[in-house]
């Protein structure tokens, strides 16, 4: 690997906290058990709490997708696919190769969590939102300290969720995934404080140019990831990111473990990923990359099964799940805890 010295303010090839990140010796990958402490007052985990339901009309997609004025995203590569790198990202040595760089871009100090169920009930993903507040209140959410620059507690609360009704006919693609995003994010507001997670039904096939691939597991030779995220921009409303969640109890998606079963794992594996990745790498763009490494992508494809990474189990405010592990500059691994 060389050093390429970059230029400009929106990239930085080693800020002195990366530098001293990348130069600690900290080692292996830890247990694959983390507890919690409990150092504050907790999200309420008491199921999921739906804040609206609306009807989404296709009829309006294309009318969304022409004020979108910019729109990137980043793909979780299915197992047996290859990584769907960032184009165009110089290349930067680090002390160790696996560690993430930061480009410059936007991260996310706090930001809250709202999920769009489209066309069924939240428990047809295991009820993502207990997922989200275990993971709110635990030590592994600690992980992203090093990359946005705070210690606080429950900085990614879940939000509540909002019933999706959209008529579907064959397969989505960006502009139904902007339809969707834009009606809820028009009421609940954009930014960088907010993450909307969009969940598809099983049976569901969605393919993206901006996330350059398909979900299809009906269509194995159009098959290329699991769940993407990114953000997109929207003339009238602003900026908005978001993720999609396609059904995630298929082979290919699944976590190694699953000890509450495939539907609650591996909707909470792919879940974990596409947020810590929206976390520390918000815009995931090649001109507005914030943390990210050149070889090995971001902080949830560093550790997924994509990579060879096995998952395994960890405990999150008391409640054990199957999910992969997320990348540590400070420990230059794989972690459950920072």
């Amino acid at each position: 690997m060389y050093v390429s010295f970059l230029s400009g303010k929106r990239v930085a090839a080693f800020t002195s906290a990366v530098f001293m990140a990348s130069m600690l010796a900290a080692c292996g990958g830890g247990s694959n058990a983390v507890t919690p402490s409990m150092p504050y007052a907790p999200q309420s985990i008491s199921g999921d709490e739906q804040l609206d339901s609306m009807t989404v009309a296709p009829d309006a997609a294309a009318a969304v997708e022409s004020t979108v004025t910019a729109q990137t995203a980043h793909a979780f590569a299915r197992q047996g696919a290859p990584l769907a790198a960032v184009a165009n990202v110089p290349r930067v040595a680090m002390a160790y190769a696996k560690d993430l760089t930061n480009y410059g871009g936007p991260t996310m100090k706090t930001a809250k969590q709202y999920n769009l169920y489209v066309n069924c009930a939240a428990s047809c993903w295991g009820t993502p939102s207990t997922f989200e507040s275990h993971l709110n209140n635990s030590t592994m959410i600690h992980i992203t300290d090093q990359y946005v620059g705070s210690t606080a507690n429950g900085r990614y609360p879940y939000a509540g969720s909002v019933a999706i009704s959209y008529k579907i006919s064959g397969t989505l693609s960006d502009k139904d995934v902007y339809n969707i995003v834009h009606q809820a994010a028009a009421k609940y507001g954009t930014g960088y404080g907010k993450i909307y997670h969009v969940f598809f039904a099983k049976g569901v096939n969605e393919c993206s140019q901006s996330a350059g691939g398909c979900y299809s597991p009906s269509n194995p030779n159009n098959w290329t990831y699991c769940a993407y995220h990114g953000s997109v921009n929207f003339s009238d409303i602003g900026h908005t990111i978001y993720s999609v969640e396609p059904y995630q109890a298929v082979n290919g998606c699944e976590p190694n473990q699953m000890p509450n079963g495939a539907v609650v794992d591996a909707t909470a594996s792919t879940l974990s990923h596409e947020t810590f990745e929206a976390i520390t790498d918000t815009d995931v763009a090649a001109n507005n990359l914030a943390w990210y490494n050149n070889t090995y992508g971001e902080i949830g494809d560093e550790c997924a099964p994509a990579a060879g990474v096995a998952t395994g189990t960890v405990s999150l405010y008391g409640k054990t799940y199957g999910i992969q592990k997320e990348y540590s500059n400070y420990s230059h691994a794989c972690k459950y805890s920072k």
